[in-house]
């Protein structure tokens, strides 16, 4: 994005750096806002390494913030409320992309889109309808699948309260909440366009092929309650499995564990639904819903999907073969990302279930209320722990030492081994663009 924007002055969604000379669309893979954001760090440390890593410290504070101002905007717990931002912002998930996916690790808009989904929910107010359009086109310009996980979030959100509306026949509000559903979605396609569009051109058209990869790519059950592998001893993740064609438990992409201390905490909030339903069901929901569709087109167990019970072998099928039909939302290639939606609904009825176990406390056991939310955070912390991850030295080839000590004016043309068009290749496989 700097050496585009700042030194060609050219357009950052296409280069011809890679396979010159008809170059390379850039819309499906450039993490924009985070790239955007680094520029002034850039500018002023002249070091990209030293940018990359402070930003990576912000997102994850930002991520952390904007999760405690939406956990309590719902309980109105401080203690709740920073629970649910450590559960979300250091998730292993996120812990185990951060290396290399800025894409990925870069979450902190999520909370902050649905906070303000909840402010125009609860006020009508038109302005927090566009600042959740403007925090959504935010996701989509920086990882076009977190863009497609907000949309089907934000539309089960409003979907939930315009039957809650229906059924208590409060016109107003539903009208209201029709109009706030328009501007949250002009203003999201209004900024996004300028990536959406020409991605759906890519998506649809012949230039770039996006095959399967669903069934390879999703989430095991087991993943949900296997510790990291950065955990204890801190391995290395797996690059390889039990089965060559699926990623495997503990790889980059089948690191998805959800905690015992958060899952029975967002079991205790089960308790609070009686009191107050509406600040429970949804989070239920949009829990299971993107905790099954994580799980891809098949139930995989054990890095298999062919079970057995009794003698008698089966598959079990799975929604997402049904999602996977719809129109863009089915082209994703990794499932098992869709668990991130999961993981912030988790950390919301985390939340919700501390505080139901702290307000039960308080008027029987008020002194120690306090050092049992202590603890609950303490004890999640552990769950959670990752060693740094990934640390490595930044090496430059020696053969670009030669070239920057040739003596007089010359063309260095990069021919590359071979053409990367999604899962097909030409030439070199490795050396594939």
């Amino acid at each position: 994005m700097k050496y585009a924007l700042v030194e060609l002055h050219t357009n950052p969604f296409h280069t011809d750096l890679l396979l010159f000379p008809q170059g390379a669309d850039l819309h499906l893979q450039l993490p924009i806002v985070s790239g955007v954001l680094s520029i002034p760090l850039q500018l002023a440390t002249g070091n990209l390494i030293l940018s990359s890593n402070v930003l990576h410290l912000l997102f994850l504070v930002l991520s952390a913030l904007g999760t405690y101002a939406l956990a309590y905007r719902v309980t109105r717990n401080h203690l709740a409320s920073v629970l649910a931002g450590y559960i979300f912002a250091f998730a292993p998930f996120f812990l185990m992309h951060i290396a290399g996916h800025w894409n990925i690790s870069a979450t902190w808009p999520i909370p902050l889109f649905i906070l303000f989904l909840l402010r125009f929910r609860e006020s009508g107010r038109l302005k927090e309808a566009a600042a959740a359009g403007i925090l959504w086109a935010l996701l989509t310009l920086n990882w076009v699948e977190y863009g497609v996980d907000a949309g089907l979030f934000a539309g089960l959100f409003l979907a939930y309260w315009a039957f809650v509306y229906l059924r208590n026949k409060d016109s107003a509000r539903f009208v209201t909440l029709l109009r706030g559903a328009v501007v949250i979605g002009a203003v999201w396609f209004i900024i996004s366009a300028p990536l959406l569009l020409p991605s759906l051109f890519s998506i649809y058209g012949d230039d770039v092929v996006l095959p399967g990869g669903d069934d390879v790519f999703s989430a095991d059950l087991l993943t949900f309650v296997t510790p990291s592998p950065f955990w204890g001893p801190g391995l290395y993740p797996l690059l390889g499995g039990p089965n060559p064609n699926h990623v495997p438990l503990g790889g980059i992409e089948n690191t998805a564990y959800l905690g015992f201390v958060p899952l029975l905490l967002a079991g205790l909030s089960i308790l609070a639904v009686r009191r107050t339903p509406h600040r429970v069901l949804i989070w239920v929901v949009a829990f299971f819903l993107f905790g099954i569709l994580s799980l891809g087109p098949y139930l995989y167990v054990g890095d298999t999907k062919d079970l057995s019970l009794l003698g008698v072998s089966f598959t079990i099928p799975l929604p997402y073969q049904l999602y996977d039909r719809l129109p863009l939302f089915g082209e994703r290639r990794v499932p098992a990302r869709m668990i991130v939606f999961g993981i912030m609904a988790l950390s919301i009825l985390a939340a919700i279930g501390l505080d139901f176990l702290t307000t039960w406390m308080k008027p029987r056991y008020k002194k120690i209320a306090p050092l049992v939310a202590l603890l609950v955070l303490s004890l999640v912390v552990l769950e959670y722990w990752n060693p740094p991850v990934f640390l490595t030295e930044l090496s430059t080839p020696a053969v670009f030492d030669e070239i920057r000590d040739e003596e007089g004016d010359f063309t260095v043309l990069h021919a590359p081994l071979g053409r990367r068009n999604g899962f097909s290749f030409v030439g070199d496989v490795k050396g594939g663009q």
